[in-house]
C-alpha cells in the first residue's frame, strides 16, 4: 500500500516545481519534485493559475519513489492536461505543502516573485465550458482584427469594433467562470512575465486562457472589456448578467493596477484592495494577501501571511497599520457598520472585505473631488489595544429620515429600471416635499440640489450637457402623466427616450450601481439631502473628520452622564452642501474615539 508523501523542508527562498510524465505501459500519471532556489533559476517553468473549486481530495497522485498525495478535482483536472507536456510547472496546491501553514505563509509572501519570474502564466478554466469554442474563435479573431495598436483608435476600427459589438453575447459562457473572480488572478495576471508597458498592444504571449486545447491570450480579454465600453445602449443586455458585469469589471481593475506595475508605481495597499472589490477568495485572508505585494507595501514591519491568524485580526491589523501609519484613509469608503457585516471582532473603522461587492457603493462616490474638511489637517491617535482611533471632528447634524428607493421594474434595455415609471412619483414628490421645507436649502434650485445628491454630484454627460439632465429631472418632479418607457418616446423635450437617451441617462442615474448600495436621506434639523449606507437608523450623527474628503454618519455606543466616550463608523456619505469645506462653520471642533 502506498504512503502519504512526505513533503521536503525548504529552504529560504526555494519553491518547488513539479514535472509529470506518463508510463508507457500503464498510462498512469507519476509526478516528481525538484527544488530551486528562486533567485538563481537553473531551469524554466510555467506557473498554473486556476480556480480551486471544492476542497475535497477526491483523486490520488502518485509520484516516483511511490508515495501517493490526495489531491482535489480540480487539481486532478490540471495533471491530466499537463501529463503530456514536456517541462516543469509551478501548481500551487502541489508545490506547497498544504498542511504546513507556516510553510504556506511563506511561500504566499513571494509568489509575486514566482510568477514574475517565470517563462510564462497559463490559466487553465477546465476542461470545457459553455459555448467554449465559439468564444475561443471570437477572441482569435478580434484578436487579429484589431491586435495592431496602432490601428486601434482609427476610424474604420471604431466602425468595424461596433459592427462586431453583437458577438459579444457568445462569450457570456466563458465570462461567468469562476476564474474572472478569484481573488489570486490579480496577482498572478499583473506579475505575469513579458507584458509591455502600455495596456494597449496586444501581444501578450506569456500570459494565456486555455480551455481544453484552446487557447487566447490575456489581450484579447483586454479588447473584450474595451467593446463592452464602448457598446453603448447593446452592452445593457451584456451587462444585466451580474456575472459577466462582474467579470467585465475585474478585468478592468486588473488591467489597471498590471499597468501601474509595468510602470514601477504600484498603487497603495488601500487603492489596491478598493480596485479588487468584486473578487472572491475561499480563504477570507486572501483578499489582503493576493494583493498586498503588487501594492505599496506597508514597510518591513508589514503584516506578513498568516494563516494562523484569524480573519478579524488580519483585518483590523490591515485596517489599523494603513490608516494610522499611512493616513490612508480612503479604506473608509468600504468601512462602517452601515454596511454587511457579519463579525462582531471587526473594529467599525475596518472594512469587512468579505461581502466586497456590496462594499461598493462608498467606493462609487468619487472622493478626489472633494474636500468635506477643507484643508484642515488630519488629527489621528490610535490605540492598537483597544482597537480606537481617535478623530477631531465636527458634530453636523443627526439622521432624520430615509427615502427608500423605488422597487425596480423591468424596462428595456434592462438597467434603468428603479427611476421611470409611476411607482418613482410619490418618492419624487416625498423629496420635493422634503426640499421645499429644508432650511439649508431654501436658497438652491432644487432640482439641482436633487440631482447633485442622487449622482454624487458625478455627471457622465459632463458640464455642457448639466442643463439638460437637470431639465429631465425637473420633469419628473412635475405632476406630469407621461411616463412612457416605449421606444422613441420623449422626456419634456429636452433627451429623447430611445435606447441611446436611456444609456446616457443611465451613465447619470446609475440605479444598478451606486443606487443599488446606497440609501437617499435627509437630516433633522437642518434638512441636508444625501447620499448614504442602508444601515443608516436613528440616532446616528452626520460629522465632518478632519482629514477625511467625505463627509460620514457615526453612531454613539458608549455614553456616560449625557456626554458619547465611544462612536462606531457607520459610513461615508454625500451630502450636498457639506462637499467643499462648508460644515467647518456649523459647530466647534471635538474629538471622536472610534472602535
Amino acid at each position: 500500500m502506498a504512503t502519504q508523501y512526505q513533503y521536503v523542508w525548504l529552504k529560504p527562498r526555494e519553491i518547488r516545481l513539479v514535472q509529470f510524465r506518463k508510463e508507457d505501459v500503464t498510462g498512469n500519471i507519476v509526478c516528481q519534485f525538484r527544488i530551486i532556489n528562486i533567485d538563481e533559476l537553473p531551469v524554466s517553468y510555467t506557473a498554473i493559475s486556476y480556480c480551486w473549486g471544492s476542497s475535497d481530495r477526491v483523486a490520488e497522485l502518485s509520484f516516483s519513489n511511490g508515495q501517493t498525495l490526495r489531491i482535489t478535482r480540480s487539481v486532478e483536472e490540471i495533471v491530466h492536461w499537463l501529463a503530456d507536456k514536456e517541462g516543469y510547472f509551478w501548481v500551487d496546491f502541489l508545490c506547497i505543502n498544504q498542511d504546513d501553514l507556516d510553510e504556506k505563509g511563506t511561500q504566499v509572501a513571494f509568489m509575486s516573485v514566482i510568477y514574475s519570474r517565470s517563462e510564462r502564466v497559463a490559466a487553465w478554466l477546465g476542461k470545457e465550458i459553455e459555448d467554449d469554442e465559439a468564444a475561443f474563435d471570437i477572441l482569435s479573431r478580434w484578436q487579429s482584427a484589431f491586435g495592431d495598436p496602432e490601428r486601434y483608435n482609427t476610424l474604420e476600427v471604431s466602425v468595424e469594433m461596433q459592427r462586431r459589438l453583437p458577438e459579444l453575447e457568445k462569450l457570456k459562457g466563458l465570462l461567468r467562470h469562476p476564474w474572472f473572480r478569484r481573488a489570486w488572478v490579480v496577482q498572478e495576471v499583473v506579475t505575469a512575465p513579458g507584458i509591455p508597458l502600455s495596456s494597449r498592444p496586444y501581444n501578450h504571449a506569456n500570459l494565456l486562457l486555455h480551455s481544453g486545447e484552446l487557447s487566447a491570450p490575456w489581450s484579447a480579454l483586454i479588447l473584450v472589456a474595451g467593446l463592452a465600453r464602448a457598446a453603448e445602449p447593446q452592452k445593457d443586455d451584456l451587462e444585466a448578467d451580474d456575472l459577466v458585469a462582474s467579470a467585465i469589471y475585474n478585468i478592468r481593475s486588473v488591467d489597471k493596477l498590471r499597468y501601474h506595475h509595468r510602470f514601477n508605481c504600484p498603487p497603495d495597499l488601500g487603492t489596491g484592495l478598493l480596485e479588487v472589490l468584486g473578487f472572491d477568495s475561499s480563504d477570507p485572508r486572501d483578499k489582503i494577501y493576493a494583493v498586498e505585494n503588487i501594492c505599496r507595501t506597508l514597510g518591513r514591519n508589514g503584516l506578513q501571511p498568516d494563516y494562523k491568524a484569524p480573519v478579524s485580526y488580519v483585518y483590523n491589523r490591515t485596517a489599523y497599520d494603513l490608516l494610522t501609519k499611512h493616513h490612508i484613509l480612503h479604506i473608509l469608503l468600504a468601512a462602517g457598520v452601515g454596511h454587511v457585516r457579519k463579525d462582531e471582532n471587526l473594529a467599525s473603522w475596518a472594512p469587512d472585505w468579505r461581502h466586497g461587492k456590496l462594499l461598493m457603493g462608498g467606493h462609487m462616490i468619487d472622493s478626489y473631488r472633494f474636500a468635506a474638511s477643507g484643508s484642515q489637517t488630519l488629527h489621528l491617535q490610535g490605540d492598537w489595544c483597544l482597537k480606537s482611533l481617535t478623530f477631531v471632528g465636527i458634530q453636523i447634524d443627526a439622521y432624520g429620515r430615509q427615502f427608500p428607493f423605488p422597487q425596480p421594474r423591468i424596462s428595456p434595455p434592462g438597467r434603468i429600471t428603479r427611476m421611470i415609471g409611476p411607482s418613482a412619483r410619490p418618492w419624487m414628490k416625498e423629496i420635493r416635499k422634503f426640499l421645499e421645507e429644508s432650511v439649508h436649502h431654501s436658497g438652491f434650485r432644487k432640482t439641482l440640489v436633487f440631482a447633485r445628491t442622487i449622482t454624487a454630484d458625478y455627471w457622465m454627460l459632463g458640464p455642457g450637457n448639466m442643463n439638460s439632465t437637470t431639465s429631465l429631472i425637473k420633469y419628473w418632479l412635475k405632476d406630469n402623466d407621461h411616463w412612457d418607457t416605449k421606444e422613441g418616446a420623449s422626456m419634456g423635450g429636452t433627451i429623447p427616450l430611445t435606447s441611446k437617451g436611456l444609456y446616457l441617462f443611465d451613465n447619470v442615474l446609475p440605479g444598478q450601481n451606486r443606487l443599488a448600495y446606497m440609501e437617499l436621506f435627509g437630516t433633522q434639523q437642518r434638512g441636508l439631502l444625501g447620499l448614504g449606507p442602508k444601515g443608516v437608523q436613528d440616532g446616528d450623527v452626520l460629522c465632518i473628520l478632519m482629514g477625511l474628503r467625505l463627509p460620514c454618519f457615526l453612531r454613539p455606543v458608549d455614553i456616560k452622564d449625557g456626554k458619547v466616550i465611544k462612536w462606531m463608523f457607520v459610513g461615508v456619505c454625500y451630502v450636498d452642501g457639506l462637499m467643499d469645506g462648508e460644515g467647518l462653520a456649523m459647530g466647534p471642533k471635538q474629538d471622536f474615539t472610534i472602535i
